[in-house]
């Protein structure tokens, strides 16, 4: 939505369009939060958010600018359960996702 795209008003469109679609997903992850939480839920709710690795971009280079072709890539993960892990745990496990719907 536009109000997003209007946070970034100072950077060149594309960053605007990019930056705007990031913060709009951020704002529906916590109306999400929010909703489970005022439906009594979100305790024993599986809460799981992961990324794939975006675009090739000048941004997404490697340390010798050879792309993410040639060095892998890995994203964040994020798996929240607080009637299951009621504290914060971190783990260095390498996991794999795959979409289930189809992206573009």
């Amino acid at each position: 939505a536009d109000v997003f795209k209007a946070l970034y008003k100072g950077l060149p469109e594309a960053k605007q369009n990019f930056w705007g679609e990031v913060s709009g997903a951020d704002a529906a992850v916590g109306n999400l939060r929010a909703e489970l939480a005022k439906l009594g839920v979100a305790e024993n709710t599986v809460f799981w958010f992961t990324s794939d690795n975006g675009g090739i971009t000048p941004e997404s280079m490697d340390p010798l600018g050879k792309g993410k072709q040639s060095v892998g890539v890995r994203t964040q993960g994020l798996l929240a359960w607080p009637a299951r892990f009621p504290k914060p745990v971190r783990t260095d496990l390498v996991d794999g996702h795959v979409d289930v719907f189809p992206t573009t």
